[in-house]
């Protein structure tokens, strides 16, 4: 009724800033949704820039590199040509996986004609290390429970390739591959 008692002109001008209005709202609109995707990528970039691509520095797990002396308790070295040892653990998936290679290992031609020993060791206790090659049907020369700095690994399962003056020529972390198999059963031959 208002726009009744209005003048001609002053309806029509005020359709015209009815529809500028209008423009200009969903001008601000789209205007507020850019600026708050340009703040969204800006808070991104600047929290990715603040935290570190690469997780920080961690104590490797493998404590023995290649070229250093291991020393086992018990273990005889100079008793083979080569020593293979095996640090696992009987709650380790991926060593429970690896049970029919280090069952190859320990039925292998070369362990058999004295190439080289089988070492086993853990954290957890002897029998229970035991126990678990046992019923996979892995023998080992040696099974040795070691805990803490003096476990040549954290990382099970690791195998570790020793010469007969005790210097570690070879380590393989974690679940070997049909080739990595091959390597270490190469290594050992």
């Amino acid at each position: 009724m208002r726009s009744l008692c209005l003048a001609p002109v002053a309806q029509s001008r005020l359709r015209r800033l009815r529809r500028k209005w209008g423009t200009m709202k969903r001008t601000l609109s789209v205007a507020a949704d850019i600026s708050i995707i340009i703040a969204a990528i800006v808070v991104a970039v600047v929290a990715l820039r603040a935290r570190p691509i690469h997780p920080p520095d961690r104590p490797d797990p493998v404590r023995i590199k290649v070229d250093q002396q291991l020393t086992l308790p018990g273990v005889d070295f100079t008793r083979t040509k080569m020593t293979l040892v095996l640090v696992a653990s009987s709650g380790c998936r991926y060593c429970t996986t690896s049970l029919p290679f280090y069952r190859r290992l320990s039925e292998s031609d070369a362990r058999k004609a004295g190439a080289f020993q089988l070492i086993v060791v853990g954290r957890e206790s002897v029998e229970t290390m035991e126990d678990y090659l046992k019923r996979a049907a892995v023998g080992a020369d040696a099974v040795i429970s070691v805990d803490g700095p003096a476990n040549p690994s954290a990382l099970t399962p690791t195998l570790f390739l020793v010469n007969r003056r005790g210097i570690v020529t070879n380590v393989r972390r974690g679940f070997q591959s049909p080739s990595g198999e091959r390597s270490v059963e190469k290594a050992l031959s």
